[in-house]
């Protein structure tokens, strides 16, 4: 009896364990299917991610704005595209009717440049922006087989409206001299450098200060400028406070030539010297109060000797004694 109470234990206490170990393996496998359903959402995840990031490099790496048409030109592989915070700005084209043409070319150039448009193009834009005198001249161009390319524009631009080819930017450069004000000057300047090629810093520092008229050159030259941004804007100063009048005038001092020719004026020339200037001091002492002297009296020889016969004084009628005291001596 006691044997078999003891195997009817031990088949309970194995079927136990048994039970144990298979709702041990049923969780495994419930968290094995756990697991595989994490990894099919990040698999997913993962693939949203690509398709997101394949999107982007399309959009960064795609044909430019603005560039050849699909149905017509494939777009260059080598092509750069601005970001897209740039794509945003518009840019409107400069319209030319014949003044500053050099400038109009460079904006233009810009232009393209920034929205990457193709040669073929850049000569219809262009025309649609002409005006006045510009659009008979570019027909007649046209007409005449004459302006393939962008860059066969830009040199009939240059040839017909810019600047003679004759004409040295350099000499006038090295000429110009300032004869109005300091601003105007800089003006003439900027624009004669630009068109200077191979022209130091020194050197156009040099041209810059010869050409400024002599007292604002004497004070620019004093200050040692390096640069001509510092020069400018020292000769703007000194043009300002002399365009102001803020100059103080230096008192020369009073030489001794003026006391030697007038010695009996005393210190009231020198009174209506410093009178005269307009930021002259008061005097410190008074002008102090002279009497003014009777003319002197000459007498002649013969009458002087008729005087001393009759011991008359020179220069008065009294008689003529040792203790005499003559009014008019």
């Amino acid at each position: 009896m006691a044997e078999n109470t003891r195997l009817k234990d031990l088949q309970s206490e194995m079927r136990k364990a048994f039970d144990a170990i298979e709702a041990h393996n049923q969780s495994n496998v419930a968290m094995g299917s756990r697991l595989t359903k994490v990894e099919s959402h990040l698999s997913a995840l993962q693939l949203s991610l690509d398709s997101i990031a394949h999107s982007l490099e399309k959009l960064t790496s795609g044909p430019p704005v603005g560039a050849l048409d699909s149905s017509s030109r494939v777009a260059s592989p080598s092509a750069v595209v601005p970001p897209l915070h740039m794509l945003h700005v518009k840019l409107d084209f400069p319209r030319f009717d014949g003044s500053n043409p050099l400038d109009w070319i460079f904006r233009a150039e810009q232009y393209f440049a920034y929205y990457h448009t193709p040669d073929v193009d850049r000569l219809t834009i262009a025309s649609v922006n002409f005006e006045g005198v510009v659009i008979p001249w570019f027909q007649l161009l046209q007409r005449a087989n004459q302006l393939p390319t962008w860059t066969a524009l830009v040199t009939a631009i240059e040839l017909q409206f810019g600047p003679s080819p004759f004409d040295s930017p350099r000499a006038r450069l090295f000429k110009l001299s300032q004869t109005s004000s300091v601003v105007e000057y800089y003006n003439e300047f900027l624009l004669l450098a630009n068109r200077s090629q191979g022209l130091t810093e020194a050197t156009l520092l040099d041209c810059f200060i010869s050409g400024l008229k002599d007292p604002i050159r004497r004070d620019v030259l004093a200050q040692s400028p390096c640069t001509v941004l510092k020069a400018v804007s020292l000769a703007r100063l000194f043009d300002e406070k002399a365009t102001l009048g803020l100059s103080v005038p230096h008192n020369r001092p009073t030489s001794y030539s003026t006391f030697k020719a007038n010695p009996h004026s005393g210190t009231s020339s020198l009174q209506k010297s410093n009178s005269s200037s307009p930021n002259a001091l008061p005097p410190i002492l008074p002008t102090p109060l002279t009497k003014a002297s009777p003319p002197v009296r000459r007498i002649s020889p013969a009458e002087q000797q008729l005087r001393r016969e009759k011991g008359l004084c020179f220069t008065c009628d009294a008689k003529y004694t040792w203790n005499h005291k003559c009014p008019n001596k």
